[in-house]
């Protein structure tokens, strides 16, 4: 049987049909909305230089799309990506709105970076001067943006490789891991997250 209507003691019967829908557009600015999440939990082997491609195992890809409710929202997005370039060559990572990578697209970008590569995450190297092969890198952004409007927005992580000498840029896992089974290797995940928050 369907609820028609509340009883409140003292007060007689409300409709539920009277009571007011709670809509997005009409939470307090700063409330959470609504949220998606990612999980990337295998591997990527990134070897384009200096060319942005999306962090994708081929199962997961760091990737969401989000409609928000008001042109007043923000979106909130999170990302934690674990990495390895090994040596010099180093690899930078860049989040997008768009479905595909575009320069002008960038959530946020750095000044005057000039033929520098420009990230709003991070960047990837060894982590020591020795050039562990095994060591991987926490990149990681917290960014606010504000698309302005109502339709189906989509947000992802990019990644680019400043040399392939040693084997590009790996995601959660080390550049020279040959998928050998042992414990001098790590394997890791890495996550998206973009959230909705009221204007």
């Amino acid at each position: 049987m369907a609820l028609t209507k509340l009883n409140y003691t003292g007060q007689g019967t409300i409709p539920i049909a009277s009571i007011p829908t709670i809509t997005g557009a009409k939470m307090p600015a700063g409330s959470v909305i609504q949220t998606k999440h990612v999980v990337m939990k295998n591997i990527q082997r990134n070897t384009t230089i200096n060319s942005y491609t999306l962090v994708s195992d081929g199962t997961d890809s760091l990737q969401l799309s989000i409609t928000p409710t008001s042109t007043s929202s923000k979106i909130l997005i999170t990302s934690a990506i674990n990495s390895h370039s090994h040596n010099a060559q180093g690899g930078g990572f860049v989040v997008i709105r768009g479905s595909s990578y575009n320069a002008s697209n960038r959530v946020v970008s750095p000044t005057s970076f000039g033929s520098r590569t420009p990230t709003n995450i991070g960047g990837t190297w060894t982590g020591d001067g020795g050039g562990d092969d095994r060591m991987l890198m926490n990149a990681s952004c917290v960014l606010l943006d504000s698309p302005s409007t109502t339709s189906s927005t989509t947000y992802g992580v990019y990644c680019t490789t400043l040399s392939t000498g040693q084997g590009g840029t790996s995601i959660n896992a080390s550049s020279t891991d040959g998928d050998s089974d042992t414990s001098d290797h790590i394997r890791s995940v890495s996550t998206f997250t973009i959230q909705e928050i009221a204007g």
